[in-house]
């Protein structure tokens, strides 16, 4: 099985799995500003190709089982959330700041997110690129036709939309691979239950949505779109990424 470790080797997770049950790549202003405040919060340096929204690459997402077994390091797992609405809930290591995973309600209890460029997945093969690109609209559109070619998609007003029909079944299977239950037999604890253990202390970054935001812009403009941190519908499910 695969595991995670903070930058400095403190905290120990082992997954429960060997591989992602699925992968994006994601061009959200949130993905972005959570990992950009946990380099700068553990004073490192922002992984090649990152460091500012809309420059650069967009970032790679892996899902792996909600179950958790915790090798060492239990004290210094803590959690924050972006700002008050933010519907995710990050992991963190307390030493060195390290974004472990995160949790959303769209995951429905099954799935953690991970962002391998920025932690360190040890005893996994070397992962495939993503398939799809998700929330593209939050990506500047002059700098995303700089970016190689990729299927795309967006959601407005909870509904999914791509390009073309083939965008829209891709991304579908990844939703599918995100939801998967997971095996009886896994070990660990949830996510959940692991914010139970600190008394569900959840810590708020205050920090504002991002000027990219397509949500944020619409918004302005009177407009609300259903943006990151909103649900999104499929399949009759109020989701989220």
């Amino acid at each position: 099985m695969a595991s995670i470790q903070c930058r400095c080797g403190t905290v120990v997770i082992r997954l429960a799995r060997a591989l992602p049950k699925c992968a994006w790549e994601c061009c959200c202003v949130d993905c972005y500003q959570k990992n950009m405040w946990s380099c700068e919060a553990g004073g490192v340096e922002y992984p090649p190709g990152y460091g500012v929204h809309g420059i650069g690459l967009p970032m790679h997402l892996v899902y792996f089982d909600n179950k958790l077994d915790v090798q060492k390091g239990r004290e210094r797992i803590a959690f924050n959330r972006l700002r008050d609405d933010a519907r995710s809930t990050n992991m963190i290591a307390s030493c060195c700041k390290a974004l472990l995973c995160v949790e959303h309600p769209g995951y429905v209890g099954q799935s953690v997110l991970l962002f391998p460029d920025f932690i360190t997945i040890l005893g996994a093969p070397p992962l495939l690129p993503p398939a799809c690109r998700i929330f593209i609209k939050d990506w500047p559109a002059d700098a995303y036709a700089k970016l190689p070619p990729k299927p795309g998609i967006w959601w407005e007003d909870g509904k999914m939309y791509g390009h073309s029909e083939e965008d829209k079944a891709l991304a579908g299977k990844s939703v599918e691979g995100m939801l998967q239950a997971m095996p009886p037999s896994a070990i660990g604890e949830t996510f959940q239950q692991l914010l139970e253990a600190v008394g569900g202390k959840v810590d708020v970054l205050g920090l504002p949505e991002g000027p990219n935001s397509r949500r944020k812009k619409q918004a302005q403009a009177g407009k609300e779109p259903g943006g990151v941190e909103k649900a999104f519908n499929y399949k009759g499910q109020g989701q989220g990424l």
